[in-house]
């Protein structure tokens, strides 16, 4: 796993195992979204991306000073600057509870419906957990210049809430690259996000594909890191002395971000 520095922000990218596929270096960076975890597929005729939460064994602590917002996201990468985003997202107001979001291309973060709650809003010690937390699993799909999204939950994959994000205008309806990410970012914006006594740890990612027809369907393949196949192009973990990422066998990954 090749690392390196950019500035001031440590990174690893996880690349396919072939060399002519190798992630940029340096890759491009973020510098005020604190640490976090990005998963990139190749841009080829792909209408649709899934991908399954697993948030039963997630801690989350605020700092009561510092804030921060966690979010886990796909989007959608066209020529705009700033790409459309669908996810769910737990702001330092928000008591341990996610809520989908939608951020539009070059938009502010649009809060809707909540999707999941903690086992306490106020819990003795200050972190939340999430052992009552059932499967969920969120995925989008190319509309036009936009995006559709949809969070289902449970064995049976229940829809609990739905939105269309505007790609303003941006050309994501023939070859675009999906993006699946995990972050834990500084509110406001810095570039140097600890130390502070916050933390997300033991967020799963499992069983994400990627699918050629827009309803989930068509030819489907697995988007996982080092998969030999036409699907994955690299992962980047950004802030490595806060991100820990774990493997567990081909289709679940661990995400941790810690700034203690």
């Amino acid at each position: 796993m090749p690392s390196g520095t950019s500035g001031n922000m440590s990174y690893t990218t996880i690349p396919d195992f072939r060399s002519s596929y190798q992630p940029p270096n340096p890759p491009t960076l973020e510098s005020g979204a604190g640490a976090y975890y990005y998963k990139y597929s190749f841009s080829w005729a792909i209408k649709s991306a899934s991908t399954g939460i697993l948030l039963k064994d997630a801690q989350m602590k605020l700092d009561s000073v510092k804030k921060n917002n966690a979010y886990i996201f796909m989007s959608c990468i066209g020529t705009a600057s700033t790409p459309p985003e669908f996810g769910i997202i737990s702001g330092w107001e928000d008591k341990g509870s996610w809520f989908l979001y939608t951020r539009a291309s070059g938009g502010d973060v649009s809060k809707k419906a909540k999707v999941i709650e903690p086992d306490s809003a106020t819990p003795s010690n200050g972190i939340y957990t999430y052992k009552n937390s059932v499967f969920t699993n969120i995925r989008i799909y190319v509309s036009g210049d936009s995006i559709k999204g949809e969070v289902r939950r449970g064995p049976s994959h229940s829809l609990v809430a739905s939105a269309i994000v505007s790609g303003v205008g941006t050309n994501i309806g023939t070859s675009c690259t999906f993006l699946l990410g995990v972050s834990y970012c500084p509110n406001p914006a810095t570039t140097s996000p600890g130390p502070r006594n916050a933390y997300l740890k033991h967020v799963y990612l499992q069983d994400g594909f990627l699918y050629s027809e827009p309803n989930y369907s068509g030819n489907s393949t697995l988007w996982e890191p080092d998969k030999d196949n036409q699907a994955t192009y690299y992962s980047l973990l950004c802030r490595t002395n806060y991100v820990t990422y774990n493997r567990f066998g081909i289709t679940e990954e661990e995400i941790s971000i810690d700034y203690n």
